[in-house]
């Protein structure tokens, strides 16, 4: 979840390139209405950059988990759940629910470590869009 601060650099980007816009074109402002333009700009650029920064994070930590299910479970089918492969699993949950399926899976029998009961145990009707 985004903190306010992030929804608060969005909209210092809105509001800030549409002064600097309006001031730059109806009020023929040279120096003030370009900035307060670019400006607007460098908060989109930062929000960017964060945005990015996170998707990274997140491609990373679901690559770790695929890792770690790949090397745990015994059976990684996931046949008659609403959720069709383990690349769709580890987006549909957050973090904390990959840890839940996770912990599920550890929790079944060496042998009879079931991707599909584990996932079942957490969200019995998870459903993919």
């Amino acid at each position: 979840m985004k903190s306010r601060w992030r929804f608060g650099l969005i909209g210092m980007y809105v509001v800030l390139s549409m002064l600097g816009a309006w001031l730059a074109m109806v009020r023929r402002s040279k120096i003030v209405g370009p900035g307060l333009f670019g400006a607007g700009l460098v908060c989109f650029l930062i929000h960017w950059l964060l945005e990015r920064r996170e998707a990274k994070q997140e491609g990373a930590s679901q690559r770790e988990w695929l890792k770690r299910i790949r090397a745990i479970a015994d059976d990684l089918s996931l046949d008659g759940y609403g959720i069709p492969n383990k690349d769709e699993l580890a987006s549909y949950h957050d973090a904390a629910g990959r840890a839940a399926v996770l912990s599920a899976l550890e929790a079944l029998p060496p042998g009879r470590r079931s991707l599909l009961e584990a996932a079942r145990r957490i969200e019995p009707d998870a459903q993919w869009d």
